[in-house]
C-alpha cells in the first residue's frame, strides 16, 4: 500500500494513495489533497495512479502554470514513474512516497492541506453541506445532542485552535473545527439558550486590554449591518484573552469552494453576483463607514436561500493592528490584493473594488489573472503587469473588469453606484455602458523602488 507523508505546523500527516484509481492534487476541494494558500498551485494540478501494465505508480503532471517537481526536476504536462523515498513538490507543498513503514520519511512541508473527497451522493443523503475539521475534509456532521461528550470549561487555552468538542465557550458549545489559519480558528457550535448551530470564530492572537476595548467598540459597529448581503453577527466576546465573533451558519459553503466545482460562471450568473457582492459593499460604506480590505472568495459565504453573503467587513483594521502591535503592515492574499495595498499607499474603498474585479475574472474564465513564483512577484504582476482577456469573454465585461483593476486607483470607478450602474446597463448582446467607452486610462500606480513587506494568507 502506498502512501504520502508531509508535515505541516500540526504535525506529520500519513496520506494513504489508492492503488485502484486516480489519487489528484490541487486548489480547488474537488482534489483528493487541496493544497490552500498557495498562488503556485493549479486547481488541478497533478495527480498519481497505477499504470495497468507495468503496476508502477506514475506522477502526471495536468498542463499545471509552474509544473509539478519530483526529486527537483519539473514535469509539465508529463509522467514519470514514482518509486520509494521520491519527493514530489506541489507548489510549496512538499510530499515523500513511499510504498511500506511510513515512519521511516519526514517531510517538510509548510503548507496547510485539506484531504479527503467526499463520498459519491453523500451530500444527497445528509442534506449537509461539506464541512471541515482541522485539516481533513469531513463528509458529515451530527447534529448536537446528548452524545456530543462532556461539557469542558477550560480555565486556559493552549491556543486558539485547540479546544476540543463539547467545550463550553460562554453559551456556546463546541461541535467541531471547520478551519484554521494564522489569524483565526473557526469552530461549528451550538448556541443552547435559543437552540441553533452558529459559527464561533476565535482569534488567534491574545488581546491586551486596549485591543479588547477596540474589538468591543469594532463589533458594536459591525453588529449594526442590516443586509441581505452581509453576514449577520450575533454575539462577541472574550475567553481566556482571545477575542471572537458568532455569526449565522451558512451551510452551502463559500465562493472557492463554489467556483472549484462549477466555474466558468455565465456572464449573467456572474455579473447578479458582483452586482449584490458591491451593494453590501456600499452599503456598509456609505450607511456605517466600513471597508473590507481583505476581499477574497473565502469571504463570500453562502446560506441556504443561495445568496451570496460578505463575511469581515470592517475587521481588517483591528486584525492588521493586534497582530502586529500596532506596525502599519497590510495583510491579505496576493493574488487579490491592490497595489496601493501591496506597497503601503493609501487603501480605500477602490481596493475592495480592484479584489472584486479579480474575483469577477476568475468567475469568468476559472482561472486567476496573474500567477507567479512567489508572493511578492504575484505583487509586481498586480503592479506592472496587464491582464489577458480569452477572446469569449464580452466587451462589456472586459470593459468593466480593466476598469474595476486599474492599477492607478484614480483610473477606477469614482463610485460603488457608479460601478453598479454600469453593470446594470450592459444589454443581453455584451456591449458596454458608454461611459465605459470614453474611459481614459489612467497612468500606472508609481512606487518607490523599494516594494514594502506584507504579511500574507489567504
Amino acid at each position: 500500500m502506498p502512501y504520502l507523508i508531509f508535515q505541516n505546523h500540526t504535525g506529520r500527516e500519513t496520506i494513504t494513495v489508492p492503488d485502484d484509481g486516480e489519487f489528484h492534487f490541487g486548489r480547488s476541494n474537488s482534489n483528493d489533497i487541496t493544497v490552500i494558500d498557495d498562488p503556485l498551485v493549479s486547481r488541478k494540478h497533478c495527480m498519481i495512479y497505477l499504470h495497468p501494465v507495468e503496476k508502477k505508480f506514475i506522477l502526471r503532471d495536468l498542463n499545471s502554470s509552474n509544473g509539478t517537481q519530483i526529486n527537483g526536476e519539473t514535469l509539465s504536462g508529463e509522467e514519470a514513474f514514482v518509486s520509494e523515498g521520491d519527493i514530489i513538490r506541489v507548489g510549496s507543498a512538499e510530499f515523500v512516497f513511499c510504498i511500506e513503514n511510513p515512519e521511516r520519511y519526514q517531510s517538510t512541508t509548510t503548507s496547510i492541506l485539506k484531504v479527503g473527497k467526499f463520498k459519491e451522493d453523500a451530500s444527497a443523503v445528509t442534506g449537509l453541506a461539506p464541512q471541515y475539521h482541522e485539516t481533513l475534509k469531513m463528509n458529515r456532521v451530527d447534529p448536537p445532542g446528548q452524545n456530543n461528550g462532556p461539557v469542558i470549561s477550560l480555565v486556559k487555552l493552549d491556543s486558539a485552535s485547540s479546544i476540543p468538542p463539547g467545550t463550553d465557550i460562554n453559551g456556546y458549545k463546541i461541535i467541531r473545527t471547520v478551519s484554521t489559519s494564522d489569524k483565526a480558528t473557526v469552530y461549528l457550535a451550538f448556541q443552547e439558550s435559543v437552540k441553533r448551530t452558529v459559527i464561533l470564530k476565535i482569534f488567534s492572537v491574545r488581546a491586551d486590554p486596549e485591543a479588547k476595548g477596540s474589538f468591543k467598540e469594532l463589533v458594536q459597529k459591525v453588529g449594526r449591518l442590516n443586509h441581505s448581503n452581509i453576514v449577520h453577527y450575533f454575539d462577541c466576546g472574550t475567553f481566556d484573552d482571545y477575542c471572537y465573533l458568532v455569526m449565522a451558519f451558512m451551510s452551502e459553503g463559500n465562493l472557492e469552494e463554489r467556483m472549484s466545482r462549477q466555474a466558468p460562471f455565465t456572464e449573467k450568473e456572474s455579473l447578479t453576483m458582483i452586482r449584490k457582492i458591491a451593494e453590501a459593499l456600499k452599503y456598509a460604506m456609505s450607511e456605517h463607514c466600513l471597508i473590507h480590505l481583505c476581499l477574497k472568495p473565502e469571504t463570500i459565504l453562502f446560506g441556504d436561500s443561495g445568496e451570496p453573503v460578505v463575511a469581515n467587513i470592517g475587521l481588517a483594521q483591528w486584525i492588521t493592528r493586534n497582530y502586529q502591535h500596532k506596525r502599519t503592515y497590510v495583510f491579505g492574499n496576493p493574488i487579490y490584493m491592490s497595489p496601493e495595498q501591496a506597497t503601503d499607499h493609501k487603501a480605500d474603498w477602490r481596493s475592495d473594488l480592484y479584489s472584486l474585479g479579480i474575483m469577477f475574472y476568475e468567475m469568468l474564465t476559472a482561472k486567476i489573472p496573474f500567477t507567479a513564483p512567489d508572493e511578492q512577484s504575484m505583487i509586481k504582476k498586480h503592479i506592472s503587469e496587464q491582464m489577458i482577456f480569452p477572446p469569449n469573454l464580452s466587451k462589456g465585461a472586459v470593459d468593466i473588469i480593466r476598469k474595476m483593476t486599474a492599477k492607478d486607483p484614480e483610473g477606477r470607478f469614482n463610485s460603488w453606484d457608479s460601478f453598479i450602474q454600469a453593470i446594470n446597463t450592459i444589454d443581453d448582446s455584451g456591449q458596454p455602458h458608454p461611459e465605459l467607452a470614453k474611459t481614459v486610462q489612467k497612468p500606472h500606480l508609481k512606487i518607490t523602488a523599494t516594494t514594502k513587506k506584507f504579511i500574507l494568507k489567504k
